[in-house]
């Protein structure tokens, strides 16, 4: 059974840098994709500006250019996913983002959606220095012949 709490657990990563953010992202992907592997290639289909970019560079291949009303459904589409994440955030937390937390919302869109990739395939991950194999229901175990990382 899946319950969610009635608290909202603030995160604030200040001071993590993008080597750490990305660990820890392609390290939860990864562990998704072993607890519901169907759930999870399900989650491509959430990400709104994974597929832009997809028909983006397949327009671009196919017609040797960009149409200008592509760019404008395109920036329209990328509009409404701010806007909706916006909203979604002043009801999380009581506020709108600022204009700069906004305008970083498609590349944190798109380096997720790159994670996710990563993380479909992928089986290793490193957590606090451990190199650990990711089993079926998201068991660790240390693979054969791995090394401790050095601490950072």
């Amino acid at each position: 059974e899946v319950a969610l709490s009635p608290c909202l657990v603030e995160v604030t990563n200040d001071g993590w840098t993008l080597d750490r953010f990305v660990n820890r992202h392609l390290r939860w992907a990864q562990m998704r994709r072993r607890v519901a592997p169907l759930a999870y290639f399900a989650e491509v289909l959430l990400n709104p500006l994974a597929w832009i970019a997809l028909w983006s560079c397949t327009l671009t291949v196919s017609r040797r250019g960009l149409d200008l009303r592509f760019v404008a459904v395109s920036a329209a589409a990328v509009g409404l996913k701010c806007a909706g994440d916006a909203l979604l955030c002043r009801r999380l937390s009581g506020r709108f983002p600022s204009l700069s937390e906004l305008v970083l919302i498609p590349a944190k869109d798109l380096i997720i959606a790159a994670l996710w990739a990563v993380g479909a395939f992928r089986r290793k991950i490193d957590w606090r220095g451990n190199v650990l194999r990711i089993e079926a229901g998201s068991v660790l175990r240390e693979p054969a012949g791995e090394a401790r990382l050095e601490a950072a």
